[in-house]
């Protein structure tokens, strides 16, 4: 019986943003977890097993709470034939994420090296007859109302035809998973620095309802389409109103260069919001369900053909694409959506020009950027152009992108205008 390797980790990594990231040493960092473990991967996979283990490490050190490292680090173990330390992590990879059958069979594979005939068997039978989630307890549904509700969705809305893409609709169950997510946050996170874990919830803690987004979800009778996906984000948790509202968060969702999948996607299944406050403070909880693995190829690129009111200058955010220069014009990017978790996309021609036809200095970013950049474009999907410098403002520029895949076939080949706002204020 063959054994699935452990799924990329880049499979939950776009559920891992927040707008605004600042992680504190102590907290364990997901995002960066997940791309140390991606480099680990692509190490292991090229025959270089010591320099894989040694970046999956890394990402244990970050993040001693993510199940798929220890799984690949417990497979390049066992490819190393360090039988021991490959058991080791296989069944820690089974506490964390008990009960799978790929967990299961590899365990048993490992003792089968070890000798171990008895706990092989064990392991197999165990494989052969996973243990059955039990059924999701459903909470209450509540109704939610307010005004930001009905703006907020007609923003969304407005910015999906702006981008050519089609409207969505508020979902019940959506809406009171971001609810009940926010009064989780402010009981256990108030006070605290933002960090990736805030997207998760841990058992145990006030107000617990599910682990992960599609986990909080789904207690609320919620569950996504095949290809599309479950994820959550926030903005606010201040004294500033304006930061908790549904188009302050849209808008600069879509204006950095990571995050902007999460409004920028082929579609939406539909959208949850809640708007908690008290006294002075408030927060913007967003639950999505979109589009993240269709059937068939899909790109999109941002901003889209014509679209106007864009902000010269790209939005502050970590990793920063460019580390050292602070004063950048705005990512154009272009993004695939595809079943084909390992493709990617890489740049063959690409250039960004002004009114005059002059070429905009610009940087190139696709998976051969250094560094975190690269494996983040990768992971991603994604390639593009960040301007040397700020845009000027209410000025119409042309791009053109010739981007090939994998493979090394021309997928994408485009030129499209879009216009920059006529000031530089974000807000």
């Amino acid at each position: 019986m063959k054994f699935k390797l452990p799924p990329r980790s880049y499979l939950k990594i776009i559920f891992i943003f927040i707008l605004m990231i600042t992680v504190p040493n102590s907290a364990r960092d997901s995002l960066k977890s997940a791309l140390l473990l991606n480099e680990g991967i692509e190490l292991s996979k090229g025959g270089n097993l010591k320099e894989g283990i040694s970046k999956m490490t890394e990402s244990l050190k970050e993040d001693d709470t993510n199940a798929a490292a220890y799984s690949w680090r417990g497979v390049t173990y066992y490819q190393n034939k360090e039988y021991e330390k490959a058991l080791k992590d296989y069944l820690k990879a089974n506490e964390l994420d008990p009960g799978k059958e790929s967990h299961l069979g590899w365990i048993a594979s490992i003792y089968d090296a070890l000798g171990d005939k008895d706990n092989a068997k064990k392991y197999r039978e165990q494989s052969a007859n996973p243990p059955k989630t039990p059924p999701v307890k459903l909470l209450p549904l509540e109704k939610i109302e307010g005004d930001y509700l009905k703006s907020g969705l007609a923003y969304f809305n407005e910015f999906q035809k702006s981008i050519g893409g089609k409207p969505t609709k508020l979902d019940t169950a959506l809406n009171n998973a971001a609810k009940k997510h926010a009064e989780y946050l402010y009981q256990n996170h108030f006070g605290e620095m933002i960090t990736t874990q805030w997207h998760n919830e841990e058992k145990g803690k006030p107000g617990y309802i599910g682990k992960a987004p599609e986990d909080q979800a789904k207690v609320f009778g919620f569950k996504s389409s095949p290809g599309y996906f479950t994820g959550n984000t926030m903005g606010g948790f201040n004294n500033y109103d304006l930061f908790s509202t549904p188009e302050y968060l849209f808008r600069h969702l879509a204006n950095t260069l990571y995050h902007r999948g999460l409004v920028v996607a082929p579609n939406f299944e539909s959208i949850g919001l809640y708007r908690w406050k008290k006294g002075e403070t408030s927060m913007l909880v967003y639950f999505m369900s979109y589009e993240f693995s269709p059937e068939k190829d899909k790109l999109m690129h941002y901003p889209g053909s014509g679209q106007t009111d864009i902000p010269p200058m790209m939005f502050p955010e970590i990793p920063h694409p460019v580390p050292g220069d602070d004063s950048l014009g705005f990512p154009v990017t272009v993004q695939l959506f595809s079943k084909d978790y390992e493709n990617h996309l890489s740049i063959t021609e690409a250039n960004i020009k002004d009114e005059n036809g002059e070429d905009i200095p610009s940087y190139l970013l696709d998976p051969s950027s250094p560094d975190q950049v690269g494996s983040m474009m990768k992971t991603f999907k994604m390639a593009g152009l960040i301007p040397k410098d700020p845009l000027d403002t209410n000025k119409k520029y042309t791009v053109y992108m010739k981007l090939a895949d994998r493979k090394k076939q021309i997928v994408f080949e485009k030129e499209w205008s879009f216009t920059t706002a006529k000031d530089t204020n974000f807000f």
